[in-house]
């Protein structure tokens, strides 16, 4: 029943970050419909949306990578400056590297730009 439980909390946190990137390009497409904007402005609208395309694909392929290694729930969330890593798993030192490395292995983040929390959404 913890793991059902479990299962849920990171569907809610899987669609509660599909919802915020939806509506963050929602709002970046109706920019690049704007007949008002400049080329610049339009240009600045089109590379935030495709940044927010691409760190969706990463947080997917990272997320793939740690499942295969055995972390059953994971969640990755892609900011401008850092990289989170919700996990469902007690991390030891050999499992804080095996995910700090499928993150580096598909972002160029750095160690120190990854943030690793265990959930204990269940303690």
């Amino acid at each position: 029943q913890n793991k059902s439980e479990e299962n849920q909390y990171f569907k809610t946190l899987r669609s509660d970050r599909n919802k915020t990137r939806e509506e963050a390009l929602d709002v970046l497409e109706e920019l690049i419909g704007k007949t008002e904007l400049t080329t610049e402005e339009k240009k600045s609208a089109t590379d935030k949306a495709a940044a927010l395309a691409a760190a969706a694909e990463k947080e997917a392929a990272i997320e793939t990578v740690l499942k295969a290694k055995g972390f059953k729930n994971v969640l990755v969330v892609i900011g401008e400056k850092d990289v989170n890593v919700i996990i469902d798993a007690a991390l030891d030192t050999a499992k804080t590297q095996q995910v700090r490395d499928a993150v580096m292995s598909k972002t160029d983040f750095t160690a120190a730009d990854i943030k690793i929390i265990a959930s204990n959404e269940n303690s």
